[in-house]
């Protein structure tokens, strides 16, 4: 079978391609849009599109001529997105699915820019099924209508978070999935399903796969991406790359074409809001979350007050006028880092005491906020709500 590694290059040392062993059935193309400074033969390209735009520029103008099996990747996929590439490769190209996967992860906790686990550690492992070998990993993830991802385990990842709601209110709509289903005219797809999808763009697709879809298909996507270009915020343009990454998967038809797509049913998976009324200015639960990150209304006399705590950052808000009254970078402390690791079983107690409100997580105290700072004489804790809740959170009231 003839393989050809279809590179989207932009300024990355591409050093590593000297470990893939050479093969006379491997071809390697790269395609450039950053600076001339390579040692390698390229196809020089704007720097437009993200790898998306080079890999929709591959297929249209070698549809003809398309390769038996193409592995399209970034610039430097082993760095971030990757661990395992070349292994992939060197050990276990002729063993791909028809649509395989390549990557496995978006950033490691250790690596930059965000020095945190996405996905989180206990999603990946929750995968293994997937990988060829400890040393050959790869993850795919589902996602439900919005672009969130559902299972294995929920969480949500801010900057994606961000996005969808700029996207919503950009187009005026309520269904990205839906709405990118009519305008890239994507086949088979059923919204009352989770779609598949894996990081970055790195995977392995055969020409058949390719070939159900026609050129003028892959043709109208590269004019959206090219072409829609109206404002995201007052200084970027809409990155239809962004949405592309999340797609490659449903565009080569995975549910097909890969023996472990499973069929997950989008309101078997629905999160869940839960609202509880207080005793007494205390309310204790328990729960599983895999990446702690947890948020709430709560109520205090007539006043509702926002609290959202992650590994990231901790905030207490006032719901009216969105005023932040406390913050904190819990990403900068480790001692809090560990407190509120991955895949943990949390014991939570909430309080309202000489008005003072404290949140206590496995006997840690996480928020103590005392409202005399801001002269306001508060005396019930009336009840508490916390969105966004899966079923294997397995949240109990104690």
């Amino acid at each position: 079978m003839k393989t050809e590694i279809v590179i989207a290059r932009y300024n990355e040392n591409l050093d590593w391609i000297k470990k893939i062993k050479k093969s006379k059935d491997i071809k390697i193309t790269v395609y450039n849009k950053g600076k001339d400074d390579i040692d390698l033969p390229f196809i020089p390209l704007p720097n437009i599109g993200r790898e998306s735009h080079t890999y929709l520029y591959h297929i249209i103008n070698n549809y003809e001529n398309l390769a038996d099996q193409t592995i399209f990747c970034q610039g430097n996929p082993i760095f971030f997105h990757s661990p395992d590439f070349i292994n992939l490769i060197n050990k276990h190209r002729k063993k791909f699915q028809p649509v395989q996967p390549l990557s496995l992860r978006y950033w490691a906790e250790d690596e930059a820019p965000h020095y945190e686990s996405n996905p989180p550690i206990p999603t990946i492992e929750a995968t293994k099924n997937l990988w060829f070998d400890k040393k050959s990993r790869v993850h795919v993830e589902y996602m439900n209508n919005d672009f969130v991802t559902i299972y294995p385990y929920h969480y949500m990842d801010i900057n994606i978070n961000n996005l969808i709601k700029k996207f919503k209110s950009s187009y005026g709509i309520d269904n990205p999935l839906k709405f990118n289903i009519e305008r890239f005219r994507l086949k088979d797809v059923d919204l009352d399903y989770l779609i598949p999808f894996s990081y970055s763009g790195i995977l392995s697709v055969n020409k058949i796969p390719i070939l159900e879809n026609s050129v003028d298909f892959y043709n109208n996507i590269m004019s959206i991406l090219i072409y829609d270009i109206r404002n995201f915020t007052s200084n970027k343009k809409m990155d239809h790359g962004l949405f592309l990454e999340r797609l490659w998967l449903v565009i080569f038809n995975y549910k097909k074409y890969n023996k472990h797509y499973i069929h997950l049913k989008v309101k078997d998976y629905e999160l869940q809001n839960y609202e509880f009324t207080i005793k007494n200015n205390n309310l204790k639960f328990s729960y599983f979350n895999v990446y702690c990150q947890l948020y709430m209304n709560i109520t205090i006399d007539d006043t509702i007050y926002n609290i959202y705590i992650s590994k990231l950052n901790i905030y207490l808000k006032k719901n009216k006028d969105f005023k932040v009254l406390y913050t904190y970078e819990s990403k900068l402390n480790k001692n809090m880092k560990n407190i509120l690791k991955d895949s943990e079983n949390y014991n939570v107690e909430i309080s309202l005491n000489n008005n003072i409100l404290k949140f206590i997580i496995n006997n840690n105290t996480i928020i103590e906020y005392n409202f005399n700072k801001i002269n306001i004489k508060h005396n019930n804790l009336k009840n508490i709500t916390i969105y966004d809740m899966a079923k294997y959170n397995k949240l109990k009231i104690n």
